[in-house]
């Protein structure tokens, strides 16, 4: 949905089909590695570990998404 559409508006399109390969393994290969990681914060040291790891990754996320998207917008 939404993920796909920017990535097409970030993409040129000679790269779209790339873009979007790119796009969905970079998504499961995190998804694959945060749920290893947060199921291991959650069993050896506590739920609450597993959720501050979470939102920490959340926010790292955030800070890109809104650096590349004005990087995108000003050239």
């Amino acid at each position: 949905g939404i993920t796909r559409a920017l990535a097409s508006q970030l993409v040129s399109a000679e790269f779209l089909a790339t873009g979007q390969g790119l796009l969905n393994a970079a998504t499961g290969i995190s998804a694959l590695l945060a749920g290893g990681i947060g199921g291991a914060l959650w069993s050896y040291i506590n739920s609450s570990a597993a959720f501050m790891y979470a939102a920490g990754m959340s926010f790292i996320g955030l800070v890109l998404f809104i650096i590349l998207s004005r990087r995108k917008t000003h050239n």
